[in-house]
This record gives structure tokens, C-alpha cells and sequence, in this order.
């Protein structure tokens, strides 16, 4: 995969993947200065890199491509940090900046120093060129129309 790396990176570690066993890999704040979250409080992290995860050469077939999934590290999850979106997806064709909508959850302020590794892209599989096909009824399943918590929790 094509990276760029913006102007506003500067100084901070190049993304790595520590262990090839991790599916994820580390995204940093490159955020002009530290960040103090509120609690109830949200903004928008820029990432400084844009990536262009292309689906040509994803290696699964002319029907699969790739898209980056972000994600918060458990460390400020653990803190309550979140995505405000509650997730993050970068399609195949974006090439601009990835950037974090991120939240407190918590009560206590959370920091986001510049360079921190606060979140993580996953790239996952999607099945590309869906085609609907309208008919008027669905047909019958075990399961139809139930759903929120409908199959237990146990």
C-alpha cells in the first residue's frame, strides 16, 4: 500500500507493524499539541498520513477488496476513550488524510500527547459490486425480523 506522510508528521515515528500476528497497526496524534479531552468532550485528531489502500491488488479475487477499519487501542479504551462515530471506515479510494473523531466517555480528562498511539487500522475484507435485487417479499427464515438481543445472551 501507497503512504504518504504530511508536513504536520514531522518528528514522529513511522507507522510499523510490531508483530506480524497483530491485526492492527498503530496510528499516532499528529496533532499540532498535546490534547486534553473533557469528559463529555469531542474533537477530531488529524493522523498526518493519508494511505491508499487500493482493491486492484488486494490478492482476493475481482470480487473482494480491502477498506482500513479505525479503531481505538485498548490502553485509551480502558480510559474511555472513544470513536465518536463508533468506527472509523476508510474506503479502498480514499487517498486524504486520515484523521480520528475521538470522545470522552469518562470522568476524568483524558490526554493525547503528540506521537501518542491512540488508535489503529485494521484492514479488512468487503465484497465489492453488491447488486440488490427488489422482489416482494423476503423468504421465510428461522430468524425473520427478530433482532436486538432476541437470540439471548447466553
Amino acid at each position: 500500500m501507497d503512504i504518504t506522510y504530511l508536513p504536520h508528521y514531522e518528528g514522529i515515528e513511522k507507522l510499523t507493524i510490531k508483530d506480524l500476528d497483530d491485526a492492527g497497526i498503530d496510528l499516532r496524534s499528529a496533532a499540532e499539541c498535546d490534547i486534553v479531552l473533557a469528559p463529555n468532550e469531542s474533537c477530531v485528531i488529524p493522523l498526518g498520513v493519508c494511505i491508499h489502500i487500493g482493491s486492484e491488488d488486494s490478492g482476493l479475487g475481482d470480487n473482494y477488496g480491502l477498506y482500513g477499519m479505525i479503531a481505538p487501542r485498548s490502553g485509551y479504551g480502558s480510559l474511555f476513550l472513544r470513536l465518536a462515530n463508533t468506527v472509523g471506515i476508510i474506503d479502498a479510494g480514499y487517498t486524504g488524510e486520515i484523521k480520528a473523531f475521538v470522545r470522552n466517555e469518562g470522568l476524568l480528562p483524558i490526554t493525547i500527547d503528540r506521537g501518542d498511539r491512540f488508535c489503529q487500522i485494521i484492514f479488512q475484507p468487503y465484497l465489492k459490486g453488491v447488486k440488490f435485487n427488489e422482489v416482494e417479499s423476503l423468504e421465510t427464515t428461522n430468524r425473520e425480523g427478530s433482532g436486538f438481543g432476541d437470540s439471548g445472551v447466553k
